[in-house]
């Protein structure tokens, strides 16, 4: 096997090959660095495809993801004692987080440039400045 190296984009070491894996429909190289544990692809290449649509159709853990996160944001909130404050969902996709969390109470606002929000509909964050 042919051994060779990317630069890690944590500390600019020199990463090794580690394996390679499909991502969409291409093969795609992954690097680890030694000097700081960091795992990453090759140079990306594929970023205009991944995001041409706001939820990719290969994403089907995408309700599971957020029915999770529920659990992990109330926690937080309560951790915090902000159980009561106003929470924003930047990059909130579809809106299923926001209308999770109102669902259980939490003051939820729903924020996304690049995608359309189907489910929190109403929830959505006012930017103040024609959005956003």
């Amino acid at each position: 096997m042919i051994e060779y190296h990317s630069l890690c984009r944590v500390c600019n070491s020199q990463s090794r090959f580690i394996m390679d894996g499909k991502l969409l429909d291409m093969k795609v190289d992954y690097f680890e660095c030694p000097a700081c544990g960091y795992v990453q692809t090759e140079t990306p290449y594929w970023l205009d495809r991944a995001y041409a649509e706001a939820i990719n159709s290969s994403d089907t853990g995408i309700m599971a993801r957020n029915i999770s996160n529920v659990n992990v944001v109330l926690a937080t909130l309560m951790s915090m004692g902000c159980y009561d404050e106003k929470l924003i969902d930047y990059a909130g996709g579809y809106g299923f987080l926001v209308r999770l969390l109102r669902d259980a109470g939490i003051d939820a606002l729903w924020y996304d440039r690049y995608c359309e929000n189907l489910v929190a509909r109403g929830f959505e964050y006012d930017t103040g400045g024609g959005g956003g």
